[in-house]
């Protein structure tokens, strides 16, 4: 018996933005860690694993963390258009995204996020040369600081700490199932989304 989805394009719409935020609170499940796709500052692609940190079906945005040092910081600030690749092994499903990047640094948004993340994560952004730096020895760097600062003081990790909101404007679904792949793609238009079926 195929799931309840299969030949329902809406319910196929709602069960991919499900499985995105089931990918946010279950750190095994294959949408926890996605593939981001920038336009590198040389104009060629450039690929990489984020952690996704929060999805929002209603508004149909995602969001990822990383350090303002990173090198796809400056590419998003040249160009925010983006994409994403996720794949659930599981299920059988894949999703490609497009969509527009804005990179928040020190408001609500972040003092939130930074707040919400795990005193492990917070290291990270605390590490010394930053992300992508040449070195002269795979050791030479000075890992970040457990220790965190108390309000009103001043984080070198919360300095380098941003949050990335992607606003979705295109959604590929590629389901394979046994009795016949299922592909579909939704485009937003303004703030109305209208989907498709594809040849699988």
């Amino acid at each position: 018996m195929e799931a309840s989805f299969y030949n329902d394009l809406d319910a196929s719409w709602a069960h991919a933005w499900q499985l995105l935020v089931r990918g946010v609170n279950d750190r095994h499940h294959g949408f926890h860690t996605i593939q981001l796709a920038t336009v590198g500052r040389d104009g060629t692609p450039q690929v990489r694993s984020v952690i996704l940190r929060a999805v929002e079906p209603q508004s149909t945005t995602l969001r990822f963390h990383t350090d303002a040092r990173a090198e796809k910081i400056l590419e998003m600030e040249a160009q925010p258009m983006v994409a994403f690749h996720a794949y659930d092994v599981r299920t059988k499903l894949q999703l490609r995204l497009k969509g527009e990047a804005q990179v928040h640094a020190d408001d609500a948004l972040t003092e939130q996020a930074w707040a919400e993340s795990r005193p492990m994560s917070r290291t990270c952004y605390r590490m010394e040369p930053g992300p992508g730096t040449l070195l002269d020895a795979p050791d030479a760097y000075q890992p970040g600081s457990t220790v965190d600062v108390p309000p009103g003081g001043t984080d070198a990790g919360y300095a380098q700490f941003r949050a990335v909101v992607v606003q979705v404007t295109q959604l590929e679904w590629l389901y394979l199932a046994a009795a016949g792949h299922r592909r579909a793609r939704w485009t937003r238009q303004g703030t109305q989304w209208s989907g498709r079926w594809l040849a699988p």
